[in-house]
């Protein structure tokens, strides 16, 4: 899979873990010609000075405030891909792209996996595992969410299933027929 024409991919690894960092990092060197950078969280703020293609964000049950953190990155970085990796099953599937992730992968999450869902996010796609196609499939086919449910409405549960099937923001707005910046207040 060619990912860029004649360009160094560059990819910020956040986490407050040194090792995990590390470990990540030396997996993505197998994607070619990348340029790999990791920062702990309290140097978020040096992120703004540079362009990132893929932000993995590591997260940690000894930050309390992952979310908020995640929340600073994607303002600093609107355009970056996120993906969250999850070495303590702290969140779930679901709850990560809510918040604004490309991606979930857990501890669980094997080599293969790891550099697929990279590729998949530095191409402008979306990586859904199995599991997380399955827990939409469930929430969309119950009856906790439907057309008629007071807790979503029709945009909120098409834009569901354009996630489902691995719809980028960009394809999303152009089948719903609503803006990019729509598109992303729905998903928040």
């Amino acid at each position: 899979m060619e990912l860029a024409d004649h360009k160094t991919l560059k990819i910020l690894v956040i986490g407050s873990d040194p090792l995990s960092r590390i470990g990540i990092k030396n997996i993505l060197y197998r994607l070619g010609d990348v340029l790999v950078s990791e920062a702990s969280p309290i140097e978020v703020n040096n992120i703004k000075e540079d362009f990132w293609d893929l932000i993995i964000f590591i997260i940690s049950p000894s930050r309390k405030n992952d979310v908020d953190l995640l929340e600073k990155v994607k303002k600093i970085r609107p355009n970056s891909p996120i993906m969250i990796f999850d070495m303590y099953n702290e969140w779930n599937e679901i709850q990560a792209v809510m918040n604004g992730a490309k991606a979930y992968l857990n501890k669980m999450a094997t080599y293969t996996e790891i550099l697929e869902s990279a590729k998949m996010l530095l191409s402008g796609k979306m990586y859904m595992t199995e599991s997380m196609a399955e827990q939409i499939a469930v929430a969309l086919s119950s009856s906790n969410i439907s057309s008629d449910s007071n807790k979503f409405r029709d945009k909120e549960i098409q834009l569901l299933k354009f996630m489902a099937i691995g719809n980028s923001n960009k394809q999303i707005a152009e089948q719903l027929d609503i803006s990019l910046q729509y598109v992303s207040y729905l998903k928040s």
